[in-house]
């Protein structure tokens, strides 16, 4: 069974999460028998949480790759994406890669932290903007040019109170597709 469900809005990003699906399709049969570890979830966890606060920080490519490849063999977390959640993130945008995989972190942190959250998507995806868009405040404020047009008005909609309604409504053309 695939861990994530992927519906791709953007060619980069598209490629990046289809890359995602592929690998949560090839888990080995015997990590399925075998629960992560409190240690790997706790790991997790706190480089999710260090990419948020500092998503380019010199050790944030190996950081990633051991979440991606972690939460792509952890039988016992998994996440839906729903790019539609993220706004139309522009494949133009330098930073897109690591504002997907923050979304799907923060998501998979979410899952980890509320178990009982399992089976909500669209709370796990207002877990994973607000965690993306925690990130995206990060760049901004070593990178002050690296403006996203999607995601500054994510955080217009967050701003106001409306990121689980956006959500909800981003969510629903996901299922629709799936």
């Amino acid at each position: 069974m695939s861990k994530a469900r992927l519906v791709p809005g953007h060619s980069l990003i598209g490629m990046l999460a289809l890359g995602l699906a592929l690998i949560t399709g090839l888990v080995p049969a015997m990590a399925q028998d075998t629960p992560s570890s409190p240690a790997d979830r706790a790991r997790f966890v706190s480089i999710t949480r260090s990419l948020e606060e500092d998503p380019l920080q010199p050790n944030a490519r190996a950081d990633r790759d051991w979440a991606l490849r972690w939460l792509t063999e952890a039988p016992d977390v998994s996440v839906r994406v729903c790019l539609s959640s993220l706004g139309g993130l522009e494949e133009s945008y330098p930073y897109a890669g690591e504002i997907m995989l923050q979304y799907t972190f923060s998501m998979a942190v979410l899952v980890i932290q509320h178990p009982e959250m399992a089976n909500d998507p669209n709370a796990q995806q207002v877990a994973g903007v607000a965690g993306a868009l925690r990130a995206y405040r990060a760049i901004l404020s070593s990178r002050p040019d690296a403006r996203s047009p999607s995601l500054d008005s994510l955080m217009e909609i967050e701003s106001r109170g409306g990121l689980p309604e956006f959500i909800r409504g981003g969510s629903a053309s996901c299922s629709a597709t799936t």
